[in-house]
């Protein structure tokens, strides 16, 4: 009962059916998180899109049992081909060439005859025999091709579970965007990963140069690049121009280019709290800069030519009422009337233009992996579609006083043309020494 229990379950997970069920399932995922904004617009009805917009799919625990599972799937095919491979077509016994795809039995005038002429027969129509068994006037022949294509259905399967692998490696990556200033420096670069964790990883990293490269008539633009060096304990370790197409790889990250370059106004603020401590706050116009001690945000906007409007964009209580008051800062300073910033002070101390880039770094743990397995199995399914595994099988006995010759044979592939073959190979045993029963 239970052998009964576990064979039939087997048979679930390497069916063809539960893979095209597991791949259909991938895909709806994948369309929907792609498409759900998209949908929730025209299909307002719908309440649970809204729900998986706000779900990062690939990331999830589901996402990854059922990447396993059709792992499972594609380990249990393998293991079932395995058996068919083992049972294949050998030339144990009669009963096996009996069953094959194409078979004959041909009845002949001289058996010793036979037994020399049938090796050099099958060599000169197909292929050298493999394997020539001799005994008692009784010869059998084996002669195949391709031998070992049969093995690249496994290529092809192992790769594909490898590619699996890897997109499951990928999901512990991270892709972080990022702003960078001329002649900046992050020291150490800090990143938020997928779940917004921060992390700071190990080297630093400087924009030496910003740069746009024209076409030969100055008008056209070519592309946009940075110049970007890596640095490890204050030493060069790597300097390299990136954009859009050209990356910076180093400790299993990539740098590249996310947007153009862009000309960024910055206002340096003098901040000067109540206990008369001075801290200079440069911060994007359109921007926004924090007092930790208050917990508040001010939003910095561009108000005039040598002034920039401060207004305050948050506390750190819910129940605290905003404020829709604003100062306008010059090189004077000047303070909000709002209690909670009484004793602050803020100054103009200069609006520079920066130009700036918008850098994307990527971590992909397991995207080599994935580019090896789909050369192999590229490789696997070539091998398997063009290079098809054919045997042929001979065998010469006496039954009843008469002399006869069993012809079989198989192929994986191309049956159509195999026939052709075989049809060749029966036609000249007939023809040479043989005639029909």
């Amino acid at each position: 009962m239970m052998k009964t229990v576990i064979k039939r379950c087997f048979n679930v997970l390497a069916s063809m059916n539960l893979a095209i069920l597991i791949l259909s399932v991938i895909s709806i995922l994948i369309m929907l998180q792609i498409t759900s904004e998209k949908l929730i617009v025209s299909l307002e009805s719908w309440k649970w899109l809204k729900a998986i917009a706000t779900v990062d799919i690939y990331h999830s625990y589901t996402f990854v049992i059922i990447l396993a599972l059709f792992c499972i799937n594609l380990l249990a095919c393998c293991l079932k081909r395995l058996k068919v491979h083992k049972n294949a077509l050998i030339g144990h016994n009669e009963s096996e060439i009996a069953s094959s795809p194409f078979f004959a039995r041909i009845m002949i005038k001289d058996l010793m005859e036979s037994t020399e002429k049938l090796s050099s027969l099958v060599a000169t129509h197909f292929n050298k025999p493999s394997r020539t068994d001799k005994e008692n006037n009784q010869l059998s022949v084996y002669a195949e091709k391709g031998r070992y294509s049969q093995f690249a259905f496994y290529l092809a399967h192992l790769s594909i579970l490898t590619i699996v692998l890897g997109i499951m490696l990928s999901t512990r990556g991270y892709q972080y965007s990022f702003e960078m200033k001329k002649n900046q420096l992050l020291d150490p670069v800090i990143i938020s990963d997928n779940v917004g964790k921060k992390k700071a990883l190990g080297f630093s990293l400087l924009c030496e140069s910003i740069e746009t490269i024209y076409y030969q008539d100055r008008s056209t633009v070519k592309k946009h690049r940075s110049i970007l060096t890596i640095l490890r304990n204050g030493e060069k370790i790597k300097t390299q121009a990136v954009d859009f197409a050209d990356s910076l790889n180093y400790d299993s990250v990539s740098i590249h280019q996310d947007l153009n370059s862009r000309t960024i106004k910055y206002a340096t603020i003098k901040v000067v709290s109540k206990d008369g401590k001075s801290k200079n706050r440069e911060v994007e116009l359109g921007g926004w800069f924090k007092i930790k001690e208050l917990g508040v945000s001010i939003i910095a906007t561009l108000s005039e030519a040598e002034s920039v409007l401060l207004r305050i964009a948050s506390y750190p209580k819910k129940n605290t009422a905003l404020t829709s008051e604003s100062i306008c800062v010059t090189n004077n300073p000047a303070s909000f009337l709002d209690n909670r910033l009484k004793g602050y002070q803020f100054s103009l101390i200069d609006i520079i233009d920066q130009e700036a880039v918008r850098l994307r770094i990527v971590s992909d743990p397991g995207r080599k992996l994935i580019w090896y397995a789909s050369f192999s199995m590229l490789l696997g399914f070539s091998i398997m579609f063009f290079a098809p595994h054919r045997q042929i099988w001979l065998r010469s006995y006496q039954e009843g006083g008469r002399s006869y010759v069993m012809v079989a044979g198989a192929s994986t592939k191309n049956l159509s043309s195999f026939e052709q073959t075989f049809n060749s190979i029966v036609r000249n045993l007939k023809e040479s020494f043989c005639e029909p029963v």
